[in-house]
């Protein structure tokens, strides 16, 4: 039913998710659906703050940066308690180029936390990485205790390299492409498309080509 928000809230999130983390079989068909449901869902529940989430999110997969800092904005000033709120906001910060902030809205959300989940400290991780902050970005690598996101395992694998830790790279590579035979540059650009203006693509990029990641 129409009706049932919450539910729908659910399959939007998880189209969204699937596209960001290199999931999804039809990226074009997916973004669309997920949109349409998200402005329905900000049309009949302005107040939500997962649906603001949701928003923030998506927006920033379509390059509408602008409306992504907006809705995390209003997200957490929905409901400012909430990590996962606070991880979004600094997803959306740092695609508008506010690093220190987007950091330390991470550890904020490490703090309100006793129990986070894993994907907080790979987040912190990468934007230490995107900030040009490797050392740290390993700190926080080293404090990841469960599976990498595909995306986070890209970054990874650029931040052990540029670490020097080339062996410890060379078997994310293995694991990589073990799990995603495909993985390559290409699929690590397509992964991050639209980011060029806004992240470090090419430091990435030239550290997973150093570690061996195939074209």
């Amino acid at each position: 039913s129409p009706e049932l928000l919450y539910p729908r809230s659910i399959l939007a999130f998880v189209l969204t998710l699937e596209v960001a983390y290199g999931f999804a079989v039809d990226v074009d068909s997916q973004q669309a659906d997920a949109l349409a449901l998200t402005e329905e869902l900000l049309r009949k529940d302005p107040a939500n703050s997962f649906t603001h989430r949701l928003a923030s999110r998506l927006y920033a997969l379509l390059n509408r940066h602008s409306e992504s800092l907006t809705h995390s904005e209003r997200a957490v000033a929905l409901n400012p308690y909430d990590g996962d709120l606070m991880l979004t906001y600094a997803m959306a910060l740092n695609l508008a180029g506010r690093s220190d902030e987007a950091i330390g809205w991470v550890e904020k959300a490490l703090r309100y936390n006793p129990q986070p989940p894993d994907y907080y400290r790979q987040w912190l991780m990468a934007l230490h990485f995107w900030a040009g902050d490797p050392v740290s970005a390993l700190k926080s690598l080293r404090s990841v205790e469960g599976a990498l996101l595909p995306a986070m395992l890209y970054v990874a694998i650029a931040v052990l390299q540029i670490n020097g830790a080339h062996d410890e790279a060379g078997s994310k590579i293995k694991a990589l492409l073990e799990t995603q035979p495909d993985s390559c540059i290409g699929s690590a650009k397509r992964l991050f498309a639209g980011y060029e203006a806004h992240l470090p693509l090419d430091l990435l990029l030239d550290a997973l080509r150093d570690a061996g990641v195939p074209e």
